[in-house]
């Protein structure tokens, strides 16, 4: 039984921060390579909420990286249906202006087309 604990407090540990997100691609993903040679997506899905004039959009900042990428490279149209699901971070830059600027970032370790 003592195993059963340590499996289940190990996988709670592992699924902090973790989110599982879905919409629709909203606009052409931007490719990008690193020095090192590593692969990067950069894309926003957005995704609805409520109806009528409770309405409301949600647009999620999703990155993914490595050999996957290259795997979507052609099957991420805009318009598709996305489940994301990766780490949400909070990112923070001090912009040319000398302003603090931050932006929710969702590091996907899997995305799946619907």
């Amino acid at each position: 039984m003592e195993d059963a604990k340590v499996m289940t407090d190990s996988y709670e540990k592992e699924m902090i921060n973790t989110l599982v997100v879905s919409g629709e691609l909203l606009e052409t993903p931007v490719f990008k390579t690193t020095n090192a040679g590593n692969d990067i997506a950069e894309f926003y899905i957005i995704n609805h909420s409520g109806r009528d004039s409770y309405k409301r959009s949600n647009q999620f900042f999703c990155r993914i990286f490595g050999k996957r990428v290259q795997e979507l490279k052609n099957e991420l149209v805009v318009g598709s249906f996305l489940t994301c699901v990766g780490r949400i971070e909070n990112e923070k830059w001090v912009a040319k202006d000398g302003g603090e600027r931050s932006k929710w970032v969702v590091n996907c370790f899997e995305v799946l087309l619907q």
